[in-house]
């Protein structure tokens, strides 16, 4: 679902340049096939969930209808009581109850299984160096603010930048050109390979 709405959200974005280049009907079929591959994906996964949810409340109350049948050959024997019989066939759902919770235990472990993925992940990002604090005080029309030959991996290399005083600045470029990268980093979120 996040690979079809980042395929999208570029598409979106680009649609005035494709339609420029005469591409977008092109494109059209491009988006059809993610889209297509999406259905499928997601009829496949609640196929799965549908048919296994069935097949446990099927055991489930087949389980019970078992108990009340012979129950009520006991009954009919003079085997048990009536209030027992009650009890037991108001008592069969709740002894079957943990077949039915497999499947929302199974998709629960699912769920907490990609979260440790992520946290995992997370965790092993490498950390901010040591560095001791700094102060700054306002910022005034005489602070220059510079970067130089600031690289980060290999989305963004020797970035050479620098404005004084107080202004406002775009940042533009094409999606993926790496600005979100440079806010990170102008921003202290990112720290920088080099520069």
């Amino acid at each position: 679902y996040q690979r079809l709405s980042n395929h999208f959200v570029d598409s979106l974005r680009g649609l005035e340049t494709l339609r420029f280049l005469g591409l977008s009907k092109s494109h059209s079929k491009n988006i059809f096939y993610v889209s297509e591959r999406y259905r499928k994906a997601t009829m496949s996964t609640l196929r799965v969930a549908f048919l296994s949810s069935f097949a446990l409340d099927f055991f489930t109350m087949l389980s019970v209808a078992t108990v009340a049948v012979f129950l009520g050959l006991r009954l009919i024997d003079g085997d048990i009581l009536l209030g027992p019989a009650l009890t037991a066939l108001i008592l069969a759902p709740e002894y079957f109850l943990p077949v039915r919770e497999v499947g929302n235990d199974y998709h629960a472990t699912l769920n907490g299984q990609e979260a440790g993925k992520t946290i995992q992940e997370i965790l092993s990002q490498p950390g901010f160096k040591e560095e001791t604090p700094l102060q700054l005080e306002d910022w005034s029309d005489q602070d220059e603010l510079k970067l130089s030959g600031v690289s980060v991996g290999r989305s963004v290399f020797d970035i050479h930048l620098s404005f004084k005083g107080k202004k406002k600045i775009g940042i533009i470029g094409a999606s993926g050109a790496g600005k979100s990268t440079l806010i990170d980093i102008l921003g202290g979120f990112l720290e920088p390979d080099g520069g």
